[in-house]
């Protein structure tokens, strides 16, 4: 009995796992993006925002390190992580310039945290 308790729960853990694995994928996709349009449009540093992008979200959820954080802190640090998503997606779909989206992607952080 207490087998199978063990084996459900480690299943469960792994699909949790994967799922914020995957949210995460997604962000990185998008920071990548980012990365090559700013690149493609004369940056010499745009493969500094994967790093600035990451540090800022887990600055403004108080995290020094994701192994110790919270329930609470992982939960901010998914919406962040979602809100930069979402802002470096609307940037690129309109074109704007690479310094711009990297502007409104720490404003809408910011702003979310004013929020929380």
């Amino acid at each position: 009995m207490t087998l199978n308790l063990v084996k459900t729960g480690t299943k469960r853990t792994k699909r949790v796992k994967l799922k914020k694995g995957a949210e995460r994928k997604e962000l990185n996709d998008s920071i990548k993006m980012l990365v090559d349009y700013a690149t493609f449009s004369g940056s010499k540093s745009g493969h500094f925002y994967y790093a600035n992008i990451s540090k800022l979200i887990n600055k403004m959820a108080g995290v020094d390190s994701k192994a110790t954080a919270t329930k609470y802190q992982m939960s901010v640090i998914k919406l962040l992580e979602s809100a930069t998503r979402g802002a470096i997606l609307s940037g690129l779909a309109k074109s704007r310039y690479y310094k711009d989206i990297y502007s409104d992607v720490k404003t809408r952080i910011i702003n979310l945290m004013e929020l929380i």
